[in-house]
């Protein structure tokens, strides 16, 4: 069953982020972080269709609402890790995070039943989707833009921070940016579900690559005094 899937790859995540406050070397970090990789391989593809399945008509409006959740917890990440950091436990903090994570998939596991229910109903409507030919020109453009997309964003989050380092700013300063970013996506998710379901995906997923590319050149080449506004819009659009 896809919930035993979803819900297992959550509680393995869970578990290995735990772990990571414990690791003492760079070799066992890299498998800590490849078998929490694997955990969130695990859940998001069951949890993306469960979603899907038990939004009915209105998917788009779902699928941004279960996106909504993994940004908003990015966003709120970096400020989570700076308090338990400084808890008298140190790294070793990261535990607390297994038990919330262990809960969730507890509560998934069990609410995830009726999804199933409604799966197998819908399982002839599904097959002859599955049967249907699969345009690999259209196909192969959608990965290439998802991918530049998925690359302009991580290397903007991964890297905004240097610059402004490299400009001389605090990294309070880098933090508060990066917030205002991922807030900005947030938003952009709940509105974009919205937008899509009512006037088209593909219109709305056009418009916003469309838009994106200004807000990156503008968060990029502004003053940094508009560092934030940009960035909110490049998260929004992203």
């Amino acid at each position: 069953h896809s919930r035993r899937w979803a819900a297992l790859g959550l509680a393995f995540a869970a578990i290995f982020v735990g772990l990571i406050g414990f690791v003492d070397s760079y070799p066992m970090l890299i498998a800590v972080v490849i078998m929490l990789g694997m955990g969130v391989s695990a859940f998001h593809p069951q949890g993306a269709m469960n979603a899907a399945i038990a939004a009915g008509p209105n998917k788009a409006t779902a699928m941004s609402i279960f996106s909504m959740g993994g940004t908003f917890a990015y966003a709120i990440g970096p400020l989570l890790a700076g308090w338990l950091f400084t808890t008298p436990l140190g790294l070793k903090s990261t535990t607390i995070l297994i038990v919330p994570g262990l809960l969730a998939a507890l509560w998934l596991l069990r609410v995830m039943r009726v999804v199933d229910q409604q799966k197998a109903a819908s399982a002839g409507a599904r097959a002859d989707a599955a049967q249907a030919p699969v345009n690999l020109v259209a196909f192969s453009a959608l990965v290439v833009v998802v991918g530049l997309r998925a690359w302009t964003y991580s290397a903007t989050t991964t890297y905004l921070p240097l610059l402004f380092q490299e400009l001389g700013l605090p990294l309070t300063f880098s933090g508060e940016v990066l917030f205002v970013l991922q807030s900005g996506g947030v938003m952009g998710l709940l509105a974009g579900g919205y937008l899509a379901d009512r006037f088209g995906r593909r219109k709305i997923t056009a418009l916003a690559l469309l838009l994106l590319a200004p807000a990156t050149f503008l968060l990029y080449h502004t003053p940094v005094a508009l560092a934030p506004v940009f960035a909110f819009a490049f998260g929004l659009l992203g």
